[in-house]
């Protein structure tokens, strides 16, 4: 998570402060979000406990002091500004006229629609049927339980067909 000045600031004032993170340290931690990168180099957010904070542990913090920060901050004075002049309405070229319409075009017939091709149809051979010996021509895989095994007469679901 990158942190600006004024989000350090606000952890700072929350009581965490920032030491910077070793590089074995940034990778171990950085999986848990608990590496901030404060101007590019990374940094451990660490209580006065010695808890690293998480960056989901740090944001309400930063939130809770950004608050505290903006209300000990004395209000900034108002600038005042003089109304800019007015600007001068500059007068308006005359329109041009619209020019009329084209005229319609005239209504032409449909285009015919085309005349469906005539394709020959070739006759095929009949098919030969399929052999009913199932073991045959279908795969190991595809027959299942006692009729793959040979014994599909004796399994208990098929003896009442």
């Amino acid at each position: 998570m990158q942190l600006n000045p004024q989000q350090v600031a606000a952890a700072e004032w929350a009581g965490c402060r920032f030491r910077p993170a070793s590089a074995a340290e940034a990778q171990r931690l950085a999986m848990q979000r608990r590496v901030f990168l404060i101007d590019g180099a990374p940094y451990l957010a660490v209580r006065s406990d010695g808890f690293c904070e998480t960056a989901g542990t740090l944001e309400p913090l930063i939130a809770e002091g950004l608050k505290a920060l903006h209300a000990a901050a004395p209000p900034p004075e108002p600038l005042v500004q003089a109304e800019p002049p007015p600007v001068p309405k500059l007068p308006r070229a005359p329109r041009k006229p619209r020019s009329p319409p084209p005229p319609a075009a005239p209504p032409t017939a449909p285009p015919a629609e085309p005349q469906p091709a005539v394709v020959p149809v070739i006759a095929r051979a009949a098919a030969k049927p399929r052999p009913r010996e199932r073991e045959k021509d279908t795969p190991r895989w595809l027959t299942a339980g006692a009729e793959r095994r040979g014994r599909a007469a004796q399994h208990w679901s098929g003896r009442g067909r």
